[in-house]
């Protein structure tokens, strides 16, 4: 039967570690050598941290040059960076540029995973214009060269992708732009053709097209104005042609003279004329009542009679001409008139008829050359665009990049005194779990020799160290044997 050992106190732990060194210092070598080992051969992981600032494109920025609308563009811009710092092309130019050979696929690979975005500390990503580009690398030369190959090699790339997507827009929109320009063609064409078989009528037209609703078309206003002269113009006609009348009558009968109207408005002479002559006429009839038709008195009275009625048959004859001819002009005038008004009519009609037809081409015409000019200025901004994509870059570095005094990760002489520390905690356990304890221990007969020298007699086994332990933190103090 075997010898039972007690834990009952932590110091049996030390009795039993000086009792049995080996059981825990080999162990304890073992571990503390790998550690050695490890810390000895392990390469140091220097980090190498490139400080970067990112902009918006300055042209045709409502927000200011280079600012950023919102922070989903910002953090747009970021994840793309990120893809592009990543990617085949970049880690494949920038092992080029700092090996001087074609790097193997493995080694790209293994680059990939050695590169990360991160942003200031403190912050969040994406809610930044700054952030930082960190490389991992087991020299630090190696790191700092590999750092500043990829941000020479990200800012090519992502200048090549700016143009080649700012070509694109360019490529598109120019063509947008010739296709607007056909159809603006094409419509003006067709509102060419209409304005020609207007002939002399289309500045009426276009006044149509362009006047309020309500409002009247100075083609309309002159039709308007053409029918009151007409009125005015029939009613002067009838006027001329009465008076026209009552000259020819007065010539024809003398002797009603005295009814006829009077001339003073419209011949003043003739007025005088027949004023005279009714005054001569009393004047002779008066002698002939005191006196004979031989008198003097009465001869002289009927010669100024007969003279005065000479005269004014002349200016009658002359006024009757005159008369005739004011009355044929307004006749013409009247005439001239109701012509031009139903022509002025048809024309207005036809003006009519083509201003829905006009107005829809005209109209069209100002909406395809508004697409066209949005057009143009869009394909303006992109070609700014492009100019800037292929002149400036977007990303722009601080200072230079940064290792800091030591690597990455716990240095040597730590990992050696944890392999101490751990080679010991090692061969404790190993010391605990090669003891031959029981949960209960029993009573065994005295011997002469000493417990040291006893030997086990049955294999031991993990179920008994187990127990071991179970006892040593859970049993009462035994008295040892």
């Amino acid at each position: 039967m075997s010898q039972v050992e007690s834990l009952s106190h932590p110091l049996d732990v030390v009795r039993l570690a000086c009792k049995y060194p080996l059981r825990w210092l080999i162990p304890a070598v073992i571990v503390a050598s790998a550690a050695t080992v490890f810390a000895l051969v392990k390469p140091d992981t220097w980090e190498a941290s490139q400080q970067l600032v990112v902009r918006n494109e300055a042209a045709h920025n409502q927000d200011g040059p280079g600012k950023f609308r919102h922070s989903d563009e910002l953090k747009t811009l970021l994840e793309t960076i990120l893809e592009l710092s990543r990617s085949q092309v970049v880690l494949h130019a920038a092992l080029k540029q700092v090996d001087g050979a074609e790097p193997t696929e493995v080694a790209v690979s293994e680059m990939a995973d050695q590169i990360k975005l991160s942003p200031p500390k403190g912050g969040e990503f994406g809610k930044s214009e700054v952030f930082y580009l960190k490389v991992k690398d087991k020299d630090r030369t190696r790191a700092v060269a590999l750092c500043t190959a990829i941000c020479d090699q990200l800012e090519q790339r992502f200048r090549q992708l700016r143009t080649t997507r700012a070509r694109s827009m360019v490529d598109e929109i120019t063509r947008t732009e010739a296709l607007a320009q056909a159809d603006v063609l094409a419509v003006t064409k067709q509102l060419q053709e209409l304005e020609q078989t207007v002939g002399g009528d289309l500045s009426e037209l276009r006044n149509l097209h362009q006047a309020s609703s309500g409002s009247d078309s100075d083609l309309r206003r002159k039709s308007l104005e053409m029918e009151n002269e007409l009125r005015q113009a029939t009613t002067e006609e009838r006027r001329r042609h009465e008076w026209y009348k009552v000259l020819l009558e007065a010539k024809s009968n003398p002797d009603q003279l005295a009814s006829l109207p009077s001339f003073t408005e419209a011949m003043p002479t003739l007025s005088k004329l027949k004023d005279s002559l009714l005054a001569s006429q009393v004047q002779t009839a008066q002698l002939l009542g005191n006196m004979t038709p031989v008198h003097p008195h009465v001869r002289a009275a009927k010669a100024s009679q007969a003279e005065i009625a000479r005269h004014f048959e002349l200016e009658l004859t002359s006024a009757l001409r005159a008369a005739e001819l004011d009355w044929r002009l307004a006749a013409e005038r009247v005439e001239r008139l109701k012509t031009a008004i139903p022509e002025m009519r048809a024309r207005l009609d036809r003006l009519a008829s083509l201003r829905s037809e006009y107005s829809r081409r005209y109209n069209e015409v100002e909406n395809r050359t508004k697409l066209m000019n949005e057009a143009q200025r869009e394909l303006v901004d992109a070609r700014a665009v492009q100019t800037s994509a292929e002149v400036a870059s977007l990303i722009t570095r601080v200072d230079s990049p940064l290792t800091g005094p030591k690597p990455q990760g716990p240095g040597k002489s730590i990992i050696m005194a944890s392999g101490a520390a751990g080679g010991l905690i090692v061969g404790i356990g190993v010391l605990l779990l090669s003891l031959n304890t029981t949960s209960q221990p029993q009573p065994v007969a005295p011997v002469k020799h000493s417990v040291v020298n006893d030997v086990p007699q049955r294999k031991f086994t993990l179920g008994d160290a187990l127990r071991t332990v179970s006892h040593t933190f859970t049993s009462p103090a035994q008295p040892s044997a």
